[in-house]
């Protein structure tokens, strides 16, 4: 088979602007098993900090800041970097059709569908045995019918994804992970053994499952081994995680913020034994790994388990064990980059402002390596999507101040494609051209900025609402677009939440620490998020919190012959 470069795709998150909520760029959580100094974490995404960013659950900051995985430009944006470095597809963490991981992946395939790019899915199946099923399926209280709804999901994503010439298929099996800890081995042979009605040209599903490595330490050496666990005769075969972590760190200087940790020999050794065990067990697609780090403090463990690392070693990690697929290229039918996007495990390859782009320039070289591939193109290739993500988003700002962008949009779409098809040197040249066109097309724009603060009178903060006072701006904002923050200091009191509000609009949810100090904080106020605000002139408190020395700033502006 032709070989394939997939990688995994963690979320949601979401932004304030575009969804109304933030989903898990904000956690909070206690690492339950774990015996380090420091095993709770709390981010609060909505919160900017004096440096400009976001409190994201995240120990590295996106290139891009805090951005929605269910906005089309930033699909795009993916989707084009991914390609460019060789990835042929993103393998969604899904549960089942009503959970918000399936508008993802809908969302995925329509941008895929336009840019020739592989959607797959890495089930977690252990979401369809908790009770957030019950939610929409009010019957499903027994093991029996959530195993029915299980095998109606996989009838669903027959018909929808890989019915899609962007389902990730081999040789027309759809190609469906099982990330366990949900489906017992009784339950998962009834599902695999179910008979569905394929669409045409589709064969039945290879259901592979996440491979079961485990192993010991012996003083420094750490030996891994595949456990038999009873899902390797029942399954199509196995897949490639994030490597084992078997050491002790809270005993080491170096690693003592972890209870367990490994390193970057360890993870090689954790693909030698796995590219054995796909042959030892016959796997019908053998599908190795890549793991750039690993660090669960930001999500404390997803408020669970214990907290584990893998150093990312200034890229080290991830490209020896690139060199490994490199060096065994007979071996494997897949690589599965863990991940693209997974912030709050730390362990993501999308460009940070810590790290650049690194690790996608890391995929791209031994990418075209291990497929044998000639790549003509150059690292500042990889920096085209970002361009054109920037287009965008100034394209839609002028938008906003109603200017006529629909022949822009389409030029924008017309690059998108041009990246897509490899024309790296035409899409540079439009691009060019787009920013010279979009900067004459905002030198149209005027703008009338606005400063009120407590201290001066023209912001009320009491009785559980802070009231805008200044009627030439809120007469402004009502006609104009604008961007416009919130700064605030509050009295973090107790270990509850408080959230602010327009209407029926979640502005910020902020969790506290029981500090007992004030803490200052700023918030974006999206014009998306507020509905009549010249009738409606006030942010309501919901929850009781002390606020104190509010400010508020807006930046409006519009075509000026509008």
């Amino acid at each position: 088979m032709k070989k394939k470069v997939y990688a995994d795709y963690h979320g949601p998150r979401c932004t304030r602007e575009h969804d109304g909520i933030v989903a898990q760029w904000k956690y909070h959580g206690t690492a339950r098993k774990s015996r380090a100094s420091v095993r709770t974490a709390n981010h609060n995404a909505d919160c900017i900090g004096k440096d400009g960013l976001h409190d994201l659950a995240a120990l590295s900051q996106p290139l891009l800041g805090m951005q929605s995985q269910r906005d089309n430009d930033y699909i795009e944006y993916q989707i084009l970097t991914a390609k460019l470095a060789h990835i042929d597809g993103f393998f969604v963490e899904w549960g089942f059709q009503e959970h918000e991981s399936n508008d993802e992946m809908l969302r995925m395939m329509a941008m895929a569908k336009k840019l020739d790019f592989e959607i797959g899915i890495n089930w977690c199946d252990a979401w369809h045995f908790y009770p957030w099923i019950e939610e929409f399926h009010p019957d499903a209280t027994t093991r029996e019918r959530k195993t029915q709804l299980f095998q109606e999901n996989v009838q669903y994503l027959l018909d929808h994804l890989f019915a899609s010439p962007v389902g990730a298929k081999v040789d027309g099996h759809p190609l469906i992970l099982l990330f366990g800890g949900g489906l017992t081995i009784e339950e998962f042979e009834q599902i695999k053994n179910q008979t569905y009605n394929l669409p045409d040209g589709v064969k039945e599903p290879f259901f592979l499952v996440r491979a079961p490595i485990a192993g010991t330490v012996d003083g420094e050496n750490v030996r891994y081994q595949l456990e038999q666990n009873g899902w390797l005769p029942v399954s199509d075969g196995i897949f490639g995680w994030i490597p084992t972590r078997l050491r002790s760190g809270l005993e080491t200087d170096a690693y003592s913020a972890w209870d367990r940790y490994a390193t970057t020999e360890d993870a090689c050794a954790y693909l030698d034994v796995l590219r054995k065990a796909m042959q030892d067990t016959n796997s019908r697609v053998r599908i190795g790994c890549v793991n750039p780090a690993m660090d669960n403090r930001a999500c404390a463990s997803w408020d669970k388990h214990d907290l584990s690392h893998i150093p990312r070693a200034e890229g080290e990690t991830y490209e020896q064990m690139w060199k490994s697929h490199v060096a065994h290229p007979d071996e494997e039918d897949i690589v599965y980059v863990v991940s693209w996007n997974d912030y709050t495990e730390s362990h993501q390859i999308e460009p940070t402002l810590n790290d650049g782009y690194r690790e996608v320039e890391t995929t791209r070289k031994y990418a075209a390596q291990w497929k044998a591939l000639e790549d003509p193109h150059s690292s500042e290739d990889l920096r085209l999507p970002l361009q054109l993500f920037y287009l965008r988003k100034r394209l839609y700002r002028l938008g906003k101040a109603h200017a006529d962008t629909t022949a822009y949009d389409r030029a924008l779409d017309r690059i998108a494609q041009e990246i897509s098809t490899g024309k790296l040197g035409q899409a540079r040249l439009d691009m060019d051209g787009m920013e010279g066109l979009l900067e004459a097309l905002e030198h149209q724009l005027c703008h009338r900025e606005f400063f009120l603060s407590q201290t001066e009178g023209s912001i009320q903060a009491a009785h559980g609402a802070i009231r805008l006072c200044d009627d030439g701006m809120l007469e402004c904002m009502s006609r104009w677009a604008y961007d416009s923050w919130l700064s605030f200091s509050y009295l973090e009191e107790g270990d509850g939440s408080f959230r602010l509000l327009h209407g029926d609009s979640v502005l910020c949810d902020i969790k506290m620490d029981d500090t007992k100090q004030w803490k200052q904080t700023k918030i974006a106020v999206f014009q998306e998020n507020i509905q009549n605000i010249k009738e409606n002139p006030v942010f309501q408190i919901q929850a009781d919190v002390q606020i104190r020395d509010v400010r508020f700033f807006v930046r409006a502006y519009k075509i000026w012959n509008e």
